[in-house]
């Protein structure tokens, strides 16, 4: 049976980020809204817009990889809509080619200020994606699966193979970075948000695990990694052994961030169990004031959240006092987890209405039922 509206799925660049979609697609099919298949295109698409801080609007070559592009197909209005959906960590970049030819575009990281410097054609395409978390389909169709792969392998091919004099380098770098874009395995399956391990702890605990990037290019990831081995130390002294977490081993933490070291697993599955044998979860911005995967992680294992002040906007705002509890600064941290280590109601209410919000606003079929509702589908 053909249902009314049908997604044609441009296969992207990697997987990691387009996970979370394809997930949504799939819920929305087995609830029979929609029909979705993919097609292989290898188009350029390398211009993007920049609002720089003097709020002035300049244009690059840059790749954009965690682009995908969309067809959505009204079958009973004979209706074609193209749709772009953009995971980019920063919100002040935007892919020119989606601008000028997508009927509408969903960003991840939000500004509406930062739009207005657009033209106003441009500026009315544009819409809240949301929040979103890395998660992928509980089973993938096997021919899925092999088209996913093959597309993600011709994409690398295409971006990183040239037949000029470093073509060994070129090589290399394409087939670890195929390697790593086709990870599908790695990625953990909706039934671990959907479904989290019951828990209870005599004694409430505080997790607060974070990564460090390889590197530190600019004032941005430099900032952040200070934060987070701030933080990391603050929160170590003043909670002891309630506390769980740290940073988790590598180069440059050893080099730099030492005494913030932890031995603790980075892998992400096992960080969804580690952070699931806790109560309190600390949350801090990613790249660019992006919203990383702690928070909806948190969500989702129904745990308490405190959380530094959102940046970006998000479809539903995150209510003080509902949702999280907002800090500002080390002391207000500390009064924060000290208000839900004292008060079993708050506790209780705020980590219920988390888990709500991860089920209205960030499971991913809800989200992409959204999105497909701004664009006039009727489900």
């Amino acid at each position: 049976m053909n249902r009314r509206y049908k997604i044609i799925v441009d296969i992207p660049k990697e997987f990691n980020s387009f996970s979370y979609i394809l997930t949504g697609l799939y819920e929305l099919n087995k609830k029979n809204k929609i029909d979705f298949s993919f097609r292989f295109t290898f188009p350029k698409r390398r211009k993007r817009f920049i609002i720089n801080e003097d709020r002035k609007v300049i244009s690059d070559e840059h790749h954009c990889s965690m682009l995908s592009y969309y067809t959505l197909i009204d079958r009973e209005l004979d209706i074609k809509k193209r749709f772009c959906i953009d995971l980019t960590d920063s919100s002040n970049f935007y892919s020119i080619d989606a601008l000028e030819t997508m009927d509408f575009v969903f960003k991840r990281s939000f500004d509406k200020k930062n739009n207005t410097f657009l033209s106003f054609e441009s500026n009315s395409k544009l819409h809240n994606f949301g929040i979103t978390v890395s998660l992928r389909p509980d089973k993938i169709r096997l021919a899925h699966k092999l088209q996913l792969l093959l597309g993600i392998f011709m994409h690398c091919f295409i971006d990183f193979v040239k037949l000029d004099g470093i073509i060994f380098r070129r090589l290399k770098t394409w087939f670890h970075k195929s390697i790593s874009f086709m990870d599908i395995n790695n990625v953990r399956p909706l039934s671990m948000f959907v479904n989290p391990d019951k828990h209870d702890n005599s004694e409430k605990k505080i997790f607060y695990q974070k990564r460090c990037f390889p590197y530190e290019p600019n004032e941005d990831i430099k900032s952040i990694h200070i934060q987070r081995f701030n933080v990391v130390n603050l929160l170590k002294d003043h909670f002891g052994e309630i506390f769980i977490g740290g940073l988790s081993k590598s180069k440059i933490v050893e080099e730099k961030y030492l005494k913030a070291i932890t031995n603790l697993s980075s892998v992400p599955s096992e960080y969804l169990k580690m952070m699931n044998e806790c109560d309190i979860i600390v949350y801090t911005r990613g790249i660019a004031n992006s919203i990383g995967f702690t928070l909806p992680e948190a969500f989702s294992q129904r745990k308490v959240v405190i959380s530094e002040r959102i940046r970006n906007d998000v479809p539903c705002l995150l209510e003080e006092g509902k949702e999280v509890l907002y800090f500002d600064d080390d002391t207000s941290l500390l009064n924060a987890i000290n208000r839900v280590l004292d008060d079993d109601l708050l506790f209780d209410s705020l980590r219920n209405s988390g888990r709500a919000y991860f089920e209205e606003h960030i499971h991913p079929h809800k989200n992409m039922e959204r999105i497909l509702k701004i664009m006039g589908c009727e489900i």
